[in-house]
């Protein structure tokens, strides 16, 4: 009852306003189904056609079909069916969404209709497609759109080697049984009489692993199916408890596997122990620590040979069926860093020794799927190419070498770095530059990246087939332009010209001969191309929306400052829309780390944007925003973020146009942490936004963080935030950077948020704020939102109700809009 009386006193007054507050939201929602960007789902195995969807923030459920020979002329628009789409060959589509699926023709147009669907299945081979209804229903059928076949009590979705051969499971009166569905009739490969609960296709392709059980025991069988001739193997498993699980590698192409039986063994009920020198910490998250005991089994010969018990090693195979590779991931992890340094051991299966390889920097390792090589990154940081079948290393040095790629035929290796693409010839150990990209940012587009050990480990198997064009991507940080070339046999050629557009999609057929590409600038809405390698040139198949001219006549301004320590720097100035130099306007700065490179992006209306942030909505409501790159040095992180800051700020304030009172701070997660220490140190700003972000870096630097599974002090010394010490080396250093201890200071309104379910940075860093501002009797409004974590997810209703107090905390503060909930803490005469 008293809030409403509040409300209706200030209504009275003039300075509360329902309604126009809600005629901003109407406006912004009539913008949002206006405003779309254009996004490629797809296309057909020649390259002919495409699937070009239309991401509006509100609705993505239309999907254009194109022609590459039609421009400007969708053959036919694919309604709702948003779960899945896929091209049946260059003969049809097949789409699946609430539990319907749509089959069009391209030749005919003519349609099909299935209701009560639970999923689908396209066979990439052959084009046909399967279908598996409510009631575990199967049905099979042609890229024409006639039923094959019919299955009953299917227990899976199909599996696939990606060569042509599809296989599902189901229960029969015997048992269980396997079933090809890969041809105009059904094959059966293979029956059972225990359960099975989970078959896949090796990654060679030439096996179907099967994992069952039997009725009477938990423990779990392997068996090995060879889809050539049907063989099949059952290695000897040990024996397993309960609680234990099987893993399986395939070696080579399937001659050999190496295995392991994984047991859990959990954390005392009555005490949870931690030890000083444990590198294994993760196990306290989840709850129990793993023993394995690895096997390999030789195919061919039918044997399984135990080779370790009871062990916490992981091991790994190699190119070579001989060598396997062996570590400890917590033996040297003391968590200054996220990945751990690891000491590597290899085990010689014919002479059943181990001895030490190296000791690796960050577990950063490659092994390819053939050859008798392993590349990883010694501790001073050169790569090190280590033979394994005759025992000599190799070093190649420049640190600067990234992201290395083999080639399939395993004779050369390929190396990402910002100064272009680089080879290696494994033979006759030359590293050559390639000349794509010199000086340049470059990454290998079509690689196949697999990693084969924990997430945080930089374990992988990189490769590009020998036999197509490499497709590389060049990137001009400095002028954030985009070039892609191919090379192929020595042979370098241009496939999209250096453009100063920004490329978010690019599709292409296997030899690169065939290109889709989506192209988009902050002044045009993304448009689509296709390009004919034969003819060269591109042509525009899909304009920009033009329901959105007006973006035309935006204006942003690249603006060049320097920091203290002379490394220069950019920020993007963005004006208002119908910017008239004769008025003032309020100013939104948001704050991260380097921000240049969205200088090409078309920016729509919507909740789909940066939490909290939309670019778009401000400068069509008559805000400057400030983007300004924000870098680390020996100041530490805050106060290089506040330098940074006043340098940029000095950069644009001479302009008569820019209200030096009217200016506005935001920051999210780490930009959080950035805006709450300069809230601390400046007086430049009228109020400020931040949001799940570090307020007290001493207790985060001692915390443990659940995201990671880690002590969070790597994030300080070799991650994210750049100290150039350890606390202890200097905690001076970190007190100087620490937000709280000067939270007295604030001197502007400050709105703080936080999800109560981030384990990224702990809510309650921002509820510590939230006291030491109350205490201080400091303008402050916190928002804690109890179901959501670090970004309060997409399309959530937490996301919309920050979305639009943002809006109300800028316009209240720079614009002098009256605003109800704000004014409970800011109009000291409101209660």
């Amino acid at each position: 009852m008293e809030r409403l009386l509040i409300l209706l006193i200030l209504f009275l007054l003039g300075t509360y306003h329902p309604f126009k507050a809600q005629t901003r939201k109407d406006s912004m929602k009539r913008k949002m189904n206006r405003q779309y960007k254009h996004k490629i789902l797809g296309i057909s195995e020649s390259g002919k056609w495409a699937m070009v969807a239309k991401y509006y923030d509100l609705n993505r459920d239309t999907t254009m079909v194109v022609n590459s020979s039609v421009p400007n002329a969708p053959l036919f628009t694919i309604t709702g069916m948003n779960q899945f789409k896929s091209f049946l060959k260059d003969e049809a589509i097949i789409a699946f969404g609430n539990k319907k699926a749509e089959y069009t023709s391209l030749k005919t147009l003519e349609k099909i209709i299935y209701d009560h669907v639970k999923h689908i299945y396209v066979l990439t081979a052959t084009g046909q497609y399967a279908i598996l209804n409510e009631s575990d229903v199967l049905d099979v059928f042609n890229f024409s759109g006639q039923k094959l076949y019919t299955l009953d009590a299917i227990k899976n979705l199909p599996i696939s080697d990606q060569h042509g051969k599809s296989f599902v499971y189901r229960k029969n009166r015997e048992g269980y049984e396997i079933i090809d569905i890969s041809g105009t009739a059904p094959k059966g490969i293979y029956n059972t009489q225990n359960v099975i609960s989970h078959i896949e296709v090796s990654k060679s392709g030439n096996f179907v692993i099967v994992v069952e059980t039997k009725n009477i025991s938990f423990a779990e069988n392997l068996v090995f199916i060879d889809i050539k001739n049907g063989m099949v193997s059952r290695p000897n498993i040990n024996s397993q408890e309960k609680d234990a699980y099987l893993g399986y590698t395939e070696i080579g192409n399937g001659s050999a596997w190496l295995l392991n039986v994984n047991r859990k063994i959990f954390n005392n009920g009555i005490v949870d122990i931690w030890y000083g020198n444990d590198g294994n910490l993760n196990n306290k998250d989840r709850g129990y620590e793993v023993v394995s005991e690895y096997s390999y089994y030789d195919i061919e010969a039918e044997e399984t040979v135990t080779l370790y018990s009871n062990t916490k090693n992981t091991i790994l195979p190699t190119g070579n069926d001989r060598f396997l590779l062996l570590f400890n991931e917590g033996e040297l992890q003391n968590y200054t860093s996220l990945a751990p340094d690891i000491n590597l051991k290899v085990y010689d299966i014919l002479t059943k020794k181990t001895a030490k390889l190296d000791t690796i920097k960050g577990a950063t390792l490659a092994i390819p799927s053939t050859g008798n090589s392993i590349l990883y990154r010694a501790m001073n940081n050169d790569w090190v190419l280590a033979d394994l079948q005759m025992q000599k290393k190799t070093v190649i040095e420049n640190s600067f070498l990234q992201e290395p790629t083999f080639t399939s035929d395993g004779k050369t290796i390929y190396f990402e770095s910002n100064q272009g693409l680089f080879s290696y010839d494994i033979q006759k150990k030359i590293l050559t530059n390639t000349g794509i990209g010199k000086y340049k940012l470059v990454r290998i587009v079509n690689k196949l990246r697999t990693n084969l050990a924990g997430s945080y480990l930089n374990i992988n198997t990189s490769q590009v087939t020998a036999t197509s064009p490499i497709l590389v991507e060049v990137k001009d940080q400095d002028e954030n332009t985009m070039t892609y070339v191919t090379l192929f046999k020595n042979k370098k050629k241009v496939v999209i010209p250096e453009t100063p557009n920004k490329i978010r999609e690019l599709y292409y057929t296997q030899q690169v001969d065939k290109v889709w590409y989506s192209s988009e600038n902050y002044n045009s809405p993304t448009a689509i191309y296709f390009l004919d390698r034969k003819k060269s040139t591109s042509k525009l198949i899909v304009p920009p929306n033009k329901n959105d001219l007006s973006v035309r006549d935006l204006k942003l301004e690249i603006i060049h400052f320097q920091n203290s320590e002379g490394k220069k720097l950019n920020g993007l100035l963005y004006y208002p829309a119908k910017f008239d130099p004769l008025k003032k306007y309020p100013v939104i700065v948001r704050i991260y780390q380097v921000q240049n490179n969205l200088s090409n992006e078309y920016q729509v209306i919507g909740y789909d944007n940066p939490v909290g942030f939309d670019i778009r909505a401000l400068v069509e409501r008559g805000y400057f925003v400030y983007l300004p790159d924000i870098v680390f040095g020996k100041q530490g992180t805050g106060l290089s973020a506040l330098d940074c800051i006043n340098s940029s700020m000095n950069a644009i304030l001479g302009r008569n146009y820019l209200d030096a009172s009217k200016i506005g701070l935001i920051g999210h997660s780490h930009g959080g942490y950035e805006t709450n220490f300069i809230a601390t140190h400046s007086d430049r700003f009228a109020a400020y936004i931040s949001g799940a972000g570090n307020s007290d870096i001493v207790r985060s630097y001692f915390s443990y963080n659940s995201n990671f599974h880690s002590p969070f002090y790597w994030q300080y010394e070799n991650g994210q935030y750049e100290m150039p010490s350890s606390l202890s080396a200097n905690k001076e250093l970190y007190f100087k950077n620490n937000p709280i201890h000067y939270v007295n200071k604030v001197n502007a309104p400050i709105l703080i948020w936080a999800g109560k379910k981030d384990e990224n940075i702990k809510w309650d860093q921002t509820l510590e704020f939230y006291v030491g501002l109350k205490r201080n009797n400091k303008n402050v409004i916190a928002l804690f939102y109890p179901n959501q974590g670090h970004a309060l997810g997409l399309g959530t209703p937490e996301r919309i109700d920050l979305y639009e107090r943002v809006f109300d905390w800028w316009d209240y503060h720079l614009k002098g809009i009256k605003v109800p909930w704000i004014d409970l803490q800011i109009k000291k005469d409101a209660l």
